[in-house]
């Protein structure tokens, strides 16, 4: 295996890794729970889950911005 195909290998397996993460700190927050009824502005979701609405925009995004 060359240095370079090492590097992503260990890229990919970190990228999965933080997905899951996040993804997994949305559910025991609640938030896919909470939008199972429909969609919700960041800001409705927010006061669904009683949350910083920053953070709750900030959720998705995260979960957008690591897929490979």
């Amino acid at each position: 295996m060359t240095t370079e195909a090492f590097a992503d290998k260990v890229l990919q397996d970190t990228t999965g890794f933080l997905t899951t993460l996040i993804a997994a700190l949305g559910d025991r927050l609640g938030l896919f729970r909470l939008l199972a009824p429909g969609p919700a502005t960041s800001a409705e979701l927010a006061a669904r889950a009683a949350l910083k609405e920053r953070y709750v925009r900030e959720w998705p995004g995260s979960l957008y911005e690591l897929r490979p």
